[in-house]
């Protein structure tokens, strides 16, 4: 008898889990293809993943890509305090999934980013560190998975808005989106969900790269 319990006991646990995925796997498609919309909402998408990763702390995708929204949207915002605020919101979450995932080049690319993002709030003042943590970021990601594309592509957007006495500019920049377009040529995501994002803006970055130096040449 006990045993028959166990089983309809177990069967049941599977069946929900079962279902609990499925449904986010479901709502995942859902919020991912509305962010490759040219269209998409980002404060409303941003804060579905919110409620997403919220309702299965153990998935570590939603978790990502409100991290991922919430970058996009400090990036396009132009008030410096709503910039901290939008990245402080989200730097919780990405310190969680880092010391969750330690060996996943994804996160630190992230984390690269998200450091980049804190310059435009005054560059003067900000630039030197938060080049240097990117980079340590984007140098981590590198050591955890050399193919990462998005790591090499972060680093040339960062070096091409440097000033050029600082080593900055596109003929700098270059180098970097040059080994980015090698990465993407052979990345393969690991799952439908892993990060497949920069390929397009790297090439747009390259071809501007190469008009700024025959203008120079």
């Amino acid at each position: 008898m006990k045993q028959r319990l166990f089983f309809l006991a177990m069967t049941m646990f599977l069946f929900v889990a079962t279902a609990f995925a499925q449904t986010y796997d479901a709502d995942m498609d859902v919020l991912l293809s509305g962010l490759e919309s040219k269209n998409s909402n980002l404060t409303m998408l941003s804060s579905q993943f919110e409620s997403l990763q919220q309702s299965d702390p153990s998935r570590w995708e939603a978790s990502y890509y409100f991290v991922f929204s919430k970058i996009l949207i400090a990036m396009n915002e132009k008030n410096g305090e709503n910039i901290d605020r939008l990245l402080d919101d989200v730097q919780s979450v990405l310190t969680k999934l880092i010391a969750g995932h330690p060996k996943e080049s994804e996160f630190q690319v992230l984390q690269g980013w998200l450091y980049q993002a804190r310059i435009s709030v005054s560059p003067m003042s900000r630039g030197m560190e938060y080049t240097q943590k990117a980079n340590a970021s984007f140098a981590n990601a590198i050591t955890l998975d050399e193919n990462n594309p998005r790591a090499y592509y972060l680093q040339g957007m960062g070096t091409f808005y440097m000033p050029r006495m600082f080593g900055g500019g596109s003929k700098n920049a270059l180098v970097f989106f040059q080994k980015a377009k090698e990465k993407f040529a052979i990345f393969k995501p690991v799952s439908k969900y892993s990060p497949h994002w920069g390929e397009s803006n790297n090439q747009q970055m390259l071809e501007l790269c190469k008009k700024d130096e025959n203008k120079q040449d």
